[in-house]
C-alpha cells in the first residue's frame, strides 16, 4: 500500500529561490491508502522479481474526489510517500471491492525515503520546472516559446537549486518479527472510507 503523508504541521512559501515555513498549516486529513493498481496480493519473492511502480496514482486538491487512485493533498504543505508492506497468510484478489475483510493480515514494514519529500503546489514555483513540463506536454502549444501566451507571461522565479537528499537509504520502521492481530483491515481501504454513513 502507498500513502502520501504530511511531514509536519507547517505551511510553506517559496520566496527568494528557497522554501521556508510560513506559519501553521491547515488541519491534516487522513491520508488515503492506495493499493497497487494490479490488485494482486503476492509473495515477497514475486514482488522482488519485478519493478513495482505506483504510476497510476494521481494527486489532487479536490476534497470531493473519490477515485481510489487519487491522493488528496493540501497545497503549500510538505509530504512524503510512504510504502506499507503487509504479511497476508491467505493471498486473495481484493481489488474487486467485494472481497471480505482479511482479518489475518498484519503490518510488516513502513518504508520512507527522506529524499522523496515534496511540497504540493497548484502552480509551479520555479520557471525551469514550468519550462520542462511545457516542453514535454504535447497539449501545451500555447505555452511554448514564441507563442502569444508566452510573450504575455513574465517570470519572477529564480533559478532552480537542487535539493540535497538527507540520506540515500530508506528508513524502515515498524518492522515486526512476528505478525500480530491488527485492528481494522488495511485491505478494505480505500473503498471502506467511501461507504461511511
Amino acid at each position: 500500500m502507498l500513502r502520501i503523508e504530511r511531514v509536519d504541521d507547517m505551511r510553506y512559501k517559496f520566496s527568494a529561490g528557497d522554501w521556508s515555513t510560513n506559519g501553521k498549516g491547515e488541519a491534516q486529513t487522513t491520508p488515503r491508502s492506495i493499493p497497487h493498481h494490479d490488485g494482486a496480493v503476492d509473495s515477497g519473492r514475486a514482488w522482488m522479481s519485478k519493478t513495482v511502480a505506483f504510476d497510476r496514482v494521481k494527486v489532487t486538491n479536490n476534497q470531493q474526489d473519490n477515485d481510489p487512485f487519487h491522493v488528496i493533498l493540501q497545497s503549500m504543505h510538505k509530504y512524503i510517500p510512504v510504502l506499507y508492506i503487509y504479511h497476508m497468510p491467505n493471498a486473495v484478489m481484493w481489488m474487486d471491492q467485494t472481497t471480505p475483510a482479511l482479518e489475518t493480515s498484519c503490518l510488516v514494514a513502513v518504508i520512507r525515503y527522506d529524499y522523496t519529500e515534496f511540497i504540493a503546489v497548484t502552480a509551479y514555483q520555479n520557471n525551469d520546472v514550468t519550462q520542462l513540463k511545457i516542453s514535454h506536454n504535447p497539449f501545451a502549444k500555447g505555452f511554448r516559446e514564441g507563442s502569444e501566451r508566452d510573450r504575455k507571461r513574465t517570470s519572477t522565479s529564480p533559478a532552480y537549486s537542487e535539493p540535497s537528499p538527507k540520506r540515500i537509504s530508506p528508513l524502515v520502521s515498524d518492522v515486526k518479527t512476528k505478525c500480530e492481530s491488527q485492528s481494522g483491515n488495511p485491505f478494505m481501504l480505500p473503498w471502506a472510507n467511501n461507504r461511511r454513513p
